[in-house]
């Protein structure tokens, strides 16, 4: 799916920016300095989402599953666990289950 370099890449794309982004610009609006928080953390949960699906395949490709039923497998692309985070989202957006969404602060 994505190689280490662009991890590298990418987290180091992300500490520069928020680095940047430590000093608000003065001469810009208000608006503008939220919006560049905005896309800051936008970033990193883009970050952070490509490191579970890495390592959520890596596991399952670690394990050993046994496929006597070809109806059940173990999701081994991206694209598949992509998939099944919609269809859960989907299904708990159905049954208005909300508490797996809740933040724990």
């Amino acid at each position: 799916m994505i190689s280490i370099n662009q991890n590298n890449a990418i987290k180091q794309l992300t500490d520069i920016v928020e680095q940047s982004l430590q000093n608000k610009l003065q001469y810009m609006s208000e608006e503008f300095n939220n919006e560049q928080l905005h896309a800051i953390e936008l970033l990193k949960q883009r970050v952070y989402l490509e490191e579970v699906v890495e390592e959520s395949i890596a596991f399952n490709k670690r394990v050993a599953w046994d496929n006597t039923f070809p109806n059940l497998k173990l999701v081994d692309s991206a694209e598949d666990l992509i998939s099944v985070f919609q269809l859960r989202s989907s299904v708990y957006t159905n049954i208005n289950y909300i508490m797996a969404f809740i933040k724990s602060g």
